[in-house]
């Protein structure tokens, strides 16, 4: 079974059978991490992130060295990344490589919104005014944020100074 063929220890027993896997959420300001094993105890694992448009990775930039984790920068279209794992014993100096599945493209950062507990009830009990903050993130991007629960022929504001919508009432 085993006929012409050679193994050797830091191929057999460097990496559990998942290789390298990349865990978090590939968004701008989350941090992904490498995780893999070795049972091999003179063994040491050195981590290079790398990242590209190629779905084979045939030409890639280097974005981090021998970190385990790394921060997702402002995202590229197109872009994902791959960590690639390597564990040297120490004593032989035979290393082994596992190579993570590419992330999905890094997604920007998306705008904050925060409600307010302190709402404004009209004379019938009715909320008259729902304090409603949307932060946008730090770079500049188009954010578009939903409000459902609006009652028909109502007005939505931002604080009195601009009307941004009206719900109507549907036509007869």
């Amino acid at each position: 079974m085993f006929d012409d063929q050679t193994f050797t220890r830091a191929q057999i027993f460097s990496y559990s059978n998942d290789g390298a896997i990349v865990t978090g959420t590939a968004q701008e300001g989350q941090t992904l991490t490498a995780e893999t094993a070795t049972n091999d105890t003179n063994a040491a694992i050195s981590y290079q992130w790398e990242e590209s448009n190629s779905t084979s990775f045939s030409s890639f930039t280097d974005i981090g060295s021998n970190s385990s984790t790394i921060r997702c920068k402002v995202p590229t279209s197109g872009i994902t990344s791959v960590v690639v794992a390597t564990a040297t014993d120490s004593v032989t100096q035979q290393t082994a490589t596992a190579t993570s599945a590419a992330t999905g493209e890094v997604q920007p950062e998306p705008p904050t919104i925060s409600i307010s507990s302190s709402v404004s009830v009209n004379e019938d009990g009715i909320p008259a005014v729902l304090p409603i903050t949307v932060t946008p993130p730090k770079r500049a991007t188009a954010s578009t944020v939903m409000i459902g629960g609006i009652p028909t022929g109502d007005t939505l504001t931002d604080g009195g100074r601009r009307q941004l919508c009206r719900r109507l009432r549907p036509p007869r």
